[in-house]
């Protein structure tokens, strides 16, 4: 498969532009940073005020929690949106995150930077940082909430449907991943909890989420191929028989030949199983 070097160059100057997309204010002490989109009409000041009601009040609905971060489901200025929060950076992570921009800001910045490329994505709304001294200590990223069940789900609800179509949703999971690749984009966490499942009548769209690890202008070599894959065996649900995750290798195989040696075959394997057996063992799961 051969990566559009023109696309992806551009692709990485309007995700870098999207970076440099921010806007400073006080909130009494504190010093808060962030973007929102200007046809929303939201004074950036009442951001901070308006999210940390729409988390405590009683129309929160949580959606998901781990060591890293929150997200829920909730009313934000008579809309329903979608608010992931991303905690403090505390012990080792001080040191992984210092210096660099918020996983809030990247999501942001991925999210319009995707919009031309025709990735699906669900409509991001804005971004906020809490600033200590001048690095973000917690962040926020609000997008238009998607009552759409996440791949895993999907697939665990149509199994027990005999008329799903699964050869329909490997074919369009793979060509998804495989117009990330040819515009030199790379999804360091491809697990299907961060795919989103629009099906009508017999039409498939599907939307990625957790876009802040998106890497833009990168070499796609097999380790990130053979990683991605990984990430996609290792997070179907644990009935779902070896035949069938082999499946979605032999497809991707046809642009990655070497995918198919038995060496790297073990390889996978092998890696998914370790992949398992840590999310048990942390409780992050698929």
């Amino acid at each position: 498969m051969r990566r559009d070097d023109r696309a992806a160059g551009e692709l990485r100057r309007r995700y870098r532009r999207e970076l440099r997309r921010v806007k400073c204010w006080r909130d009494g002490a504190r010093l808060l940073r962030g973007f929102w989109e200007p046809d929303e009409r939201l004074p950036l000041p009442e951001l901070a005020s308006a999210l940390r009601a729409a988390a405590s009040g009683n129309s929160a609905e949580p959606v998901k929690q781990d060591i890293r971060c929150a997200s829920w489901k909730a009313r934000l200025l008579g809309r329903t949106v979608f608010v992931k929060r991303y905690a403090v950076a505390t012990g080792s992570d001080l040191l992984k995150y210092a210096f660099r921009v918020s996983r809030a800001r990247r999501y942001w910045a991925a999210a319009r930077s995707l919009v031309p490329a025709r990735i699906g994505t669900p409509r991001v709304l804005g971004y906020l940082e809490v600033l200590q001294g001048f690095e973000p200590v917690e962040s926020f990223v609000v997008t238009q909430w998607c009552e759409l069940p996440d791949a895993r789900h999907w697939l665990e609800r149509e199994r027990r449907n005999p008329r799903g179509n699964f050869s329909a949703f490997r074919r369009k999971l793979w060509a998804s991943l495989a117009a990330l690749y040819q515009q030199g984009i790379y999804h360091r966490d491809t697990k299907l909890s961060n795919l989103l499942v629009d099906q009508t009548d017999d039409e498939l769209q599907l939307l990625w989420t957790d876009i802040e690890c998106l890497r833009f202008g990168a070499h796609i070599s097999l380790h990130c191929v053979v990683r991605n894959l990984v990430q996609l065996n290792g997070s179907l649900p644990s009935d779902f028989p070896r035949g069938e995750r082999r499946s979605f290798l032999e497809l991707a195989g046809r642009d990655f030949p070497a995918l198919l040696s038995p060496r790297t075959v073990r390889k996978i394997h092998r890696w998914t199983d370790r992949r398992l057996r840590k999310e048990q063992r942390t409780g992050c799961g698929p």
